[in-house]
């Protein structure tokens, strides 16, 4: 068995470093395109075996001790070299611990027919793998003072949780006296029906035309009052209606007893009597159509509500 040493430990082009190893008709040889290399950088190897034709070859895996890293490998066919063959395989291999190791360890190792098979060590070959860093930035840096904390505030950081405040205090207070702000007050209740027609009936009185003798403006005025009453008091829309129409539905509610659409009856037909046929009533009758009016006010009167609501 020999030794071939090759190139020195320089860094240079593909495969300037190389080393082999001859035993009997086996030739290995290992080419690095440099032993020099960073933490984590990849480096080239090539490993190539002459071996006799028809010859498998294997290989121990290099790197075993786990210094060194197998990132790619690439096996070539056995071309025919002369007499023999040759084997190749190329290799991209990394370390990520300072300090110099072999790049490959194990054997190479050929069966050729029924021959024993023959192993050979893979020449070894140096990694040197240097930091990353400077030399500068390999210095421990000096220890820092304890950290205040907890840290300081900025100046001015202050002012914006009393913004915020400000604007919770301005917004509390405008709920506030929104809720005073009192709602418009509604309008009051109408009057009831019959105080309505009950002062429309003394304002009548206080006109004179029983004692002037005005029947037609007087009747006129009363069956106004009258209709007005019974379409608040009992929601008959009379004063729309002639008197035919509205004695049917008068004649016909159940809103008034027989004996109020009776009075009703008989006051509107009396009214239209006078208002269309031109009739003259004395003192006495006009004075009586106005106590039958303010009767059938009276009468109909609702009764006052209880506490529940009821009547």
């Amino acid at each position: 068995m020999s030794f071939l040493s090759g190139a020195g430990c320089s860094r240079g082009p593909a495969f300037a470093v190389r080393a082999a190893v001859t035993n009997g008709d086996v030739r290995v040889e290992v080419a690095l395109s440099t032993n020099v290399l960073r933490i984590g950088e990849p480096v080239t190897a090539r490993l190539r075996v002459d071996h006799p034709a028809g010859a498998v070859v294997t290989l121990d895996e290099p790197g075993r001790s786990n210094a060194v890293r197998v990132l790619d490998r690439r096996w070539s066919d056995p071309v025919r070299e002369g007499a023999g063959a040759r084997t190749e395989a190329v290799f991209r291999l990394t370390s990520f611990e300072i300090g110099g190791r072999p790049a490959f360890t194990g054997a190479v190792h050929v069966a050729a027919g029924t021959a024993a098979v023959v192993s050979v060590a893979v020449p070894e070959l140096a990694l040197t793998v240097e930091s990353a860093l400077s030399g500068d930035e390999k210095d421990l840096r000096p220890v820092k003072g304890p950290v205040d904390w907890p840290p300081a505030l900025p100046r001015g950081l202050w002012v914006f949780p009393l913004v915020a405040l400000l604007a919770l205090v301005a917004a509390l207070a405008a709920v506030r006296l929104l809720r005073r702000v009192r709602a418009p007050a509604p309008p009051p209740p109408l009057p009831p029906a019959h105080d309505v027609a009950l002062a429309d009936l003394h304002r009548l009185l206080s006109r004179g035309w029983i004692e002037a003798g005005e029947a037609e403006p007087f009747y006129i005025e009363l069956s106004r009052i009258v209709r007005a009453y019974i379409e608040r008091r009992f929601g008959l829309h009379a004063p729309e209606r002639t008197t035919e129409e509205f004695i049917r539905e008068a004649s016909a509610s159940v809103a008034l007893s027989p004996e109020h659409r009776r009075l009703t009856c008989g006051f509107l037909e009396h009214s239209d009597l006078v208002k269309f046929a031109r009739a003259r009533p004395a003192a006495g009758e006009m004075q009586a159509a106005v106590q039958a009016a303010e009767r059938l006010i009276r009468e109909t009167i609702p009764p006052p509500r209880t506490g529940s609501g009821r009547p």
